[in-house]
């Protein structure tokens, strides 16, 4: 079960141990809440209704700003394998199925739609290298309509398969780049560019700086592979993209549920932090401020707080 799940359902042991451990998480969210820069009059409007899938189009398109992007490594080429599996089984006779892993780099797939974006994708970057820059609006936009998709496939392997509304289940087996571009709105693509240049210039300071993608923790096999968005700096920062930019209590627990899973502090967590993206806003908070102000101590207290969480997880 996700980190999510078990913090929004108040019967579940993480909620309960959280509740024992963070009493004053309210106090601590209303004085992060008073440190928030005045956000009035800059929300970027949401195009058509809410759509979790731009959070992880964004998140895409951001960590090209930090640099060269390993594209085998990412999520979204596991769901788009799964994706490739199901859709082209017919195709794939020879494949052994124990290297899944590379069955986007078979010569042999090279037709089947995943395979055919991929290495559409892999060309763009080549000719239009986007670390530490906004691209000129087309190749924005085309870049934007590239990470879409890219959270398609991911949410393709948070589910297990391609969900039957999903704009990829109108896909045919053998669709070339250009038809997988395609079946992106163009009104989710210009929300996407939108996004990414407003967040240019709060993010661009930290571009030089120590960052890690989607980490995974120590713990995280306890919670359903539990990953963060990105370590900025040595802060766990989050990115949203509701046109809402309020704190909520899920949200701040969530970020100290990562916290807790990093149980032999890989990351060095010193901070955490929310990337208001459709308010272009940047804030963070040193985590020893953020522990003391909901009453779990502080960061002395923090290697005894991880202990009890990992006992807590570990024989639930």
């Amino acid at each position: 079960m996700s980190l999510t799940t078990l913090i929004s359902d108040p019967r579940s042991p993480v909620r309960y141990w959280m509740s024992n451990h963070f009493p004053d998480v309210r106090d601590a969210l209303t004085d992060m809440r008073d440190s928030l820069p005045d956000m009035t009059g800059k929300t970027i409007p949401a195009p058509g209704h809410a759509s979790s899938t731009a959070g992880v189009a964004l998140d895409y398109r951001l960590r090209f700003y930090w640099g060269h992007v390993h594209l085998d490594e990412l999520v979204a080429w596991q769901g788009a394998t799964m994706a490739a599996t199901a859709q082209g089984h017919a195709l794939l006779k020879g494949y052994r199925p124990s290297r899944d892993g590379e069955l986007l780099a078979w010569p042999k797939a090279a037709s089947l739609a995943p395979a055919a974006f991929f290495a559409a994708l892999a060309r763009f970057l080549e000719r239009h290298p986007p670390a530490k820059r906004q691209l000129p609006v087309p190749e924005e936009l085309r870049l934007a309509r590239y990470c879409y998709v890219l959270g398609l496939y991911e949410e393709v392997f948070r589910i297990g398969y391609v969900w039957p509304t999903s704009f990829l289940g109108s896909l045919p087996a053998e669709a070339a780049a250009k038809e997988v571009l395609a079946i992106v709105p163009d009104e989710r693509v210009r929300d996407i560019a939108r996004m990414s240049r407003a967040c240019y210039e709060p993010l661009q300071d930290f571009f030089e700086r120590p960052i890690v993608l989607n980490p995974t923790f120590e713990g995280s096999i306890y919670v359903g592979g539990a990953d963060g968005d990105l370590i900025l700096d040595h802060r766990l920062v989050e990115i949203k993209t509701t046109l809402d930019a309020r704190l909520d209590q899920n949200w701040l627990l969530q970020l100290l549920g990562y916290v807790l899973l990093d149980w032999d502090d890989k990351y060095g967590i010193d901070g955490l932090g929310l990337l208001l993206a459709r308010q272009a806003t940047l804030a963070r908070w040193p985590l020893d401020r953020v522990l003391t102000s909901v009453g779990a101590g502080g960061m002395r207290d923090l290697p005894a707080l991880r202990a009890d969480f990992k006992s807590r997880l570990v024989t639930s």
